[in-house]
């Protein structure tokens, strides 16, 4: 079966150090397997381990490792493995993606041949949540690591149902069925190959052909084209895809607020939704959206769409320019000219970088942005997954150093009662829309198409997320 990602890269397959992990989930879902899965109504399964739980007053979390199972190389996967596999991870020197969701961890052990114990030095209930679409839920041979000799892997050995025959970075990957993949007969297709593309129309013209048998659009009249064509079928995935603009408050222009209030107020979402989009993609006022949970509707204080305050805070500073970095795909800069030409109305001079995500990683990583064009994704079980790399002063992607926003996130992430949470994150929405370090635009459902005969597809999770290709198959 051949997959193309739109937009999707793969520099490396290693998840401790590869700047894309937690984006090309699919695929290293596809050879590692997982922890832990997400199943119906986002509800966290058991899959490689069969249960966990907290003790100790919550500053400990132990797992339960599935016996039996061994990875593509035949070495067993017990929790030693899956031990030294996370402690790899947060291994400051990899710089893995990881580092910020599992701040709390102090250390990781396995005390039995069959349990891992991660011990905290702060209470973290959304531990089992931050698991999902992670590194950490991805373990790697020992076997293969030591074979390596400490180099980043491009074709490194997990325990999922696939294993790796060939791989051109960023470009084509082929994978096989594991014929000894713990759960009896899955998978049930005999390969995957991934194709890293750019271009919707292509896409759709190699399924409507039969040389491809699922990708995803990212414009909506290509999937409106797609449910018209013969031997297709289409899926519209309520995922948790939010769209949005992160402003750097650590960095000229948007260290005054004054500058962050402009561009805010100058940016009108609905009618961009509407012509990109036809009003497919819910607009949002925070960082929850309609297909998670703990989503917050109408946020107080709320700065919408205002173009006359906007004029007058741009006239207040002098002016304001600034350099917003987008995705080097059709429809992402299409979307940047849109809110560019927005922008302009109130007297705000924008420009345009065009980059690929690792390139993107790399400047979240100096500090030295001024504008971002991004989202995230797989924060429906618990949006506190989001939190720490996206909000907290030691995220990868956060565009603050806040000591109250941190102290926030904290208090949600202590609290072992989900209506509790729920009261903090409602605070953190607040929180940031009144500090203006972000402009919120739409819940972005991941618009699939496949061919009529592919069975199994999950209804919540897009080509980028933890996709179960086990249950895939085709029906003859």
């Amino acid at each position: 079966m051949a997959i193309t990602l739109p937009g999707i890269t793969w520099p490396t397959l290693d998840p401790a150090t590869s700047s894309v992990a937690e984006l090309d989930g699919s695929i290293e879902s596809a050879i590692f397997g997982a922890l832990i899965e997400v199943g119906p109504h986002s509800k966290l399964v058991p899959d490689e381990a069969t249960g966990w739980h907290f003790s100790d007053h919550g500053l400990r979390f132990d797992m339960t490792i599935r016996h039996g199972l061994k990875f593509q190389d035949g070495t067993p996967f017990n929790a030693e493995a899956v031990a030294s596999s996370m402690q790899r991870d947060l291994n400051p020197k990899n710089a893995c993606l990881c580092l910020a969701d599992f701040g709390a961890v102090t250390s990781v052990s396995a005390p039995s041949p069959y349990d891992v114990r991660l011990t905290l030095k702060t209470q973290d209930y959304v531990l089992p949540a931050d698991f999902i679409d992670d590194p950490m839920n991805w373990t790697v041979s020992p076997t293969s690591l030591k074979r390596s000799q400490g180099q980043v892997l491009q074709d490194p050995v997990g325990a999922g149902p696939f294993q790796v025959v060939s791989n051109t970075a960023n470009n084509v990957i082929t994978l096989k069925r594991y014929p000894d993949y713990w759960q009896k007969g899955q998978p049930h297709l005999n390969s995957l190959k991934f194709i890293s593309t750019t271009a919707d129309a292509s896409d759709l013209s190699a399924i409507e052909a039969g040389s491809t048998q699922l990708t995803a659009v990212t414009t909506v009249p290509l999937w409106e084209q797609a449910k018209t064509m013969s031997g297709l079928k289409t899926y519209e995935q309520q995922g948790v895809n939010l769209a949005f603009n992160r402003i750097n408050a650590r960095s000229a222009p948007f260290n005054n607020i004054l500058a962050r209030e402009a561009v805010t107020y100058a940016t009108n979402p609905a009618p961009i939704d509407k012509a990109l989009y036809k009003n497919v993609f819910p607009l949002i006022q925070g960082w929850t959206s309609p297909y998670m949970l703990f989503y917050q509707k109408s946020v107080p204080n709320y700065p919408a769409y205002n173009l006359a305050k906007a004029k007058s805070l741009v006239k207040q500073l002098g002016g304001l320019s600034f350099t917003v970095i987008v995705n080097d795909t059709p429809i992402a800069v299409e979307q940047a000219d849109a809110l560019i030409g927005q922008w302009k109305e109130a007297g705000i001079t924008a420009t345009i970088s065009e980059q690929t995500i690792p390139a993107q990683t790399q400047d979240l990583a100096r500090n030295d942005w001024q504008m971002m064009s991004a989202g995230w994704a797989g924060c429906d079980v618990d949006p506190g997954d989001c939190a720490p790399i996206n909000f907290s002063s030691t995220g990868l992607f956060t565009p603050t150093h806040d000591p109250a926003l941190d102290h926030l996130i904290n208090q949600a992430a202590g609290s072992p009662s989900s209506d509790v949470r729920k009261g903090f994150y409602d605070q953190i929405n607040e929180y940031l829309n009144s500090h203006f370090y972000f402009t919120w635009l739409w819940a972005q459902p991941t618009l699939m198409v496949a061919r009529s005969n592919v069975e199994g597809l999950p209804s919540s999770v897009g080509l980028d997320g933890p996709f179960n290709w086990e249950s895939v198959w085709i029906k003859k």
